[in-house]
């Protein structure tokens, strides 16, 4: 319930514990732990947990759009583009692609805003 309700920080302290104890088997159970340390902004913790759901869901463009957000969070430019870049090239039509598809069209528009400011 904690999860449903957005309370983020009680998703991970009833979760984590689980996970290290090795009881937390569900990819949905992994998800909500994973995504939880994402919202308390504890990016390490949920990449590696993001990037272990992804060995087994290849396919899964929710968890590749999240690694994308920690790959920005963490400051890895490079690494945000590449991943929004594989979901619009791979995924059919999602709300994530179209999430993507946003980011990489807002970053072209800052990085043109920036190089006309700075020719005035």
């Amino acid at each position: 319930l904690y999860y449903q309700t957005d309370r983020f920080f009680e998703t991970a302290n009833t979760l984590r514990p689980l996970w290290e104890e090795g009881k937390l088997k569900k990819n949905i159970d992994i998800f909500m732990l994973a995504d939880s340390l994402f919202f308390i902004e504890k990016y390490d913790e949920s990449k590696a947990l993001f990037q272990k759901l992804l060995e087994t869901d290849k396919e899964n463009q929710q968890i590749m759009y999240r690694l994308a957000r920690i790959e920005k969070s963490l400051g890895n430019t490079e690494g945000w583009l590449k991943i929004l870049t594989q979901i619009v090239e791979k995924d059919k039509d999602s709300l994530w692609k179209d999430a993507a598809k946003k980011e990489l069209e807002f970053e072209k528009f800052n990085k043109n805003f920036e190089t006309t400011r700075s020719k005035f």
